[in-house]
């Protein structure tokens, strides 16, 4: 005799869920609907709708990534927008994906990672709307001038286009502690661990205690110019006025 135990059970539920909505769940623009026969399903998640009429259940905007990460939690919706894609392909009207919202299985970029130390944690968001993915120091490396570096064990490849910058989580305000270079940029090309620099900003403060996520990492553009020497620039109302000259 089988035992169904609550973990066995979650799984279960969110299999069933999810198989409804791949075969009855449509995308319209950043909106997930579906039928609301399909009500049942309501008990069974935690993402609330945003509204329910006699026909319809809809999910808008963040609700509705919030909805596809529960119900595709590690696969970024692949699954579920992939029949969606198809759908579109085939001229179906009512499957619009909405591209700042729910990007293709084909369009999510990549970045590469791999660890330099066996006990590195792996970049993580919290929800899928988060802007950073969220590191984790495990080793403190040295201590110079004041500054301690602190090892996350980890090094990263942005995709072609794209470099990452290093800044606090909100919970490092918590610590007493602040990086000492207030942004850390990772450019594209850097192949090393990601060092983290600290700062004590509170005599009081604890030291790290390790491993701890301080960190996070958010990926942004790369944009390449031209710099051209000119003899004047364009003028402007502002002109040279500096620190405080805008009120």
């Amino acid at each position: 005799m089988s035992v169904i135990t609550p973990q066995k059970k979650i799984k279960s539920d969110i299999d069933s869920i999810r198989t409804i909505f791949n075969n009855n769940a449509t995308i319209s623009g950043s909106k997930i609907s579906i039928d609301s026969v399909f009500s049942q399903i309501l008990t069974k998640i935690s993402i609330t709708p945003d509204y329910i009429d006699h026909t319809t259940i809809v999910w808008e905007n963040t609700n509705a990534l919030y909805l596809m990460f529960e119900l595709y939690t590690g696969e970024w919706s692949k699954n579920c927008l992939t029949r969606l894609d198809k759908q579109d392909d085939e001229g179906d009207q009512d499957i619009s994906i909405h591209k700042s919202t729910f990007q293709s299985p084909n369009s999510i970029p990549e970045f590469k990672w791999k660890r330099t130390l066996e006990n590195a944690v792996e970049p993580t968001k919290n929800i899928p709307s988060d802007s950073g993915y969220d590191l984790t120091v495990i080793s403190k490396i040295k201590e110079l001038n004041g500054v301690c570096y602190y090892d996350t064990g980890i090094c990263v490849e942005p995709p072609t286009g794209f470099y990452f910058d290093v800044v606090g989580r909100s919970s490092i305000s918590k610590t007493g502690w602040m990086l000492a270079n207030n942004i850390g940029i990772i450019d594209a090309t850097y192949r090393g661990s990601i060092i983290v620099a600290l700062v004590r900003v509170n005599d009081n403060a604890d030291e790290i205690k390790l491993p701890m996520r301080l960190v996070q990492m958010i990926p942004r553009s790369l944009i390449l110019m031209n710099n051209i020497e000119v003899d004047s620039l364009s003028d402007t109302v502002r002109g040279s006025g500096g620190f405080g000259s805008s009120g």
